[in-house]
């Protein structure tokens, strides 16, 4: 991965961390070490800590109070931070938020998204506009629009209850505008 940093200055995948910047809670990128879930294994990891971020492309990505336009990795983990569009195999955003993201296999908490395509999703205490996931697992969370098969309460924003009034104050407004347009119209 290559990007610059807001200060002007350009760091690359495998370059040594400045050692004023070892404190993993200074703003910047680095190379870091990454505990794969579910497994006593590691991999190589690039961290970036409040830090803005154009296009990113690594095999592992975390991000801590930070933002991208464009990521595309095999793991994705995101800590307060957010992303226009995000492709990977493996997604998870706590308090984060992302335009589009598609994966095989995402978690959100506490986190929001516009869309969100995958072949497995859990959302927890999370919003989501449109959801399409072939198995989704869904906890105290709101969604839009949904499509696929979920396990737990699904909450949409649109009840019938609201649906209903929208639909009859969408028909009252129409029904106003029209006489008014009559009303304008019969005067000339």
């Amino acid at each position: 991965m290559t990007d610059q940093h807001p200060s002007g200055t350009t760091e690359s995948e495998g370059a040594s961390p400045d050692p004023a910047r070892i404190n993993e809670r200074d703003p910047g990128i680095r190379e870091t070490t990454y505990k794969l879930p579910a497994t006593r294994e590691s991999a190589n990891a690039t961290e970036a800590t409040q830090t803005d971020l154009k296009n990113i492309d690594a095999q592992t990505v975390m991000m801590k109070q930070s933002g991208a336009e464009r990521i595309t990795a095999d793991r994705v983990t995101m800590e307060k931070s957010g992303a226009k569009t995000l492709e990977t195999k493996s997604a998870q955003l706590d308090q984060s938020g992302v335009l589009a993201l598609s994966s095989d296999h995402t978690v959100l908490m506490q986190s929001s998204a516009i869309q969100v395509v995958a072949e497995e999703v859990r959302l927890s205490k999370s919003k989501a506009v449109f959801v399409n996931a072939k198995q989704a697992h869904i906890e105290q969370s709101r969604i839009v629009f949904f499509s696929g098969t979920a396990e737990g309460e699904v909450k949409t924003i649109f009840t019938p209850a609201t649906a209903a009034i929208l639909g009859a104050t969408f028909g009252l407004i129409v029904a106003i505008a029209s006489i008014i347009a009559r009303v304008a119209t019969a005067r000339e």
